[in-house]
């Protein structure tokens, strides 16, 4: 596999949601927008071997290594942005980017009966990993976007934040 890494912006610009998706195979299916999505530059280049690659989702979906990766410190980083997010999730909920280990499964069980969690990333691969990590019935909507896209400043304004 051949990586582009061509000078260009830090950043897609992602258009209005369309009717395009991409199926997971899970039922559920992933808006994209009209516009072509693209992988940041910085991510492409720097960050391909930890999030893009197949085989290194593979690897790093494992606990103990990203708590080995964060010097044994998971569970605590984990248990802090839960407290802060506190026992429930009512009204939206917005998370930037998908991560490795159980935040966003523990996150999503906190989600208030009519609430909503959004999880926005770049990468397709991140979000079928997350969704096969989510509960079938989880009040979650993965959305495949560019964060530093216009349309995700609406979402901000009205949601809870997670950065991930």
């Amino acid at each position: 596999m051949q990586w582009d890494l061509t000078a260009r912006s830090d950043a897609a610009v992602v258009g209005p949601p369309q009717r395009a998706s991409i199926n997971l195979g899970t039922g559920t299916a992933l808006p994209l927008s009209s516009a072509e999505l693209e992988v940041p530059y910085y991510l492409n280049a720097h960050y391909w071997w930890a999030y893009i690659h197949p085989t290194a989702v593979q690897l790093f979906e494992r606990q103990w290594l990203i708590n080995l990766i964060l010097w044994g410190n998971y569970a605590r980083l984990r248990d802090a942005v839960m407290a802060e997010m506190g026992d429930s999730l009512p009204g939206r909920t917005l998370q930037v980017a998908c991560a490795y280990g159980d935040l966003t499964t523990r996150l999503s069980a906190r989600v208030a009966d009519g609430g909503l969690m959004d999880i926005v990333d770049v990468l397709p691969i991140q979000l079928s990993n997350l969704r096969k990590k989510l509960l079938r019935n989880a009040p979650v909507r993965l959305l495949a976007m560019d964060s530093s896209s216009p349309a995700i400043i609406a979402s901000e304004r009205s949601a809870s934040f997670v950065a991930s």
